[in-house]
């Protein structure tokens, strides 16, 4: 088998292997205590103005008006908390209703109900569906009827 000419694609002995090898080692090496001559002197950094100050030697800066505790925002603020607390707990509340009466609406038109159904028909979890169900015999509109696997629930 013929040897392959790789002169085209490897470089030449001795040359940088990547573009930062270059940048990185000088051609020459410097002699000690030489600086190479593109080198720029450092200038100190400017001085901190006195109108800065530093966080071990400032005071606590002043609170917006907004911030303050004597403001009326902070102090409505747990009022207004509640009323919004009970705006959801409404809400939440009837839509658990409807969602009940939509199962107990189906178990009487179908006859029975199974976990599965409420969970397609009111797209909830098995873990709520099961709640939803509970709760309905509870409350003593649904009987339920068979083992655990294959139980549903039928309107009283």
């Amino acid at each position: 088998m013929p040897e392959e000419d790789n002169s085209q694609i490897l470089p030449p002995a001795g040359a940088p292997t990547q573009a930062t090898d270059a940048v990185l080692e000088p051609a020459e090496p410097l002699a000690p205590g030489s600086a190479p001559a593109e080198a720029v002197p450092e200038e100190p950094a400017p001085p901190i103005p006195s109108s800065v100050a530093t966080p071990a030697s400032s005071a606590p800066l002043p609170l917006p008006q907004a911030f303050e505790a004597t403001s009326p925002a902070v102090q409505t603020a747990p009022a207004s908390l509640s009323h919004l607390f009970t705006k959801l707990k409404e809400k939440l509340f009837g839509r658990t209703e409807k969602r009940l009466n939509k199962i107990l609406d189906y178990a009487r038109k179908k006859g029975s109900i199974t976990n599965d159904q409420v969970q397609m028909l009111v797209y909830v979890s098995d873990a709520t569906a099961t709640r939803y169900l509970s709760k309905l015999a509870k409350q003593a509109k649904l009987m339920p009827v068979g083992k655990t696997k294959a139980r549903k629930y039928t309107p009283l």
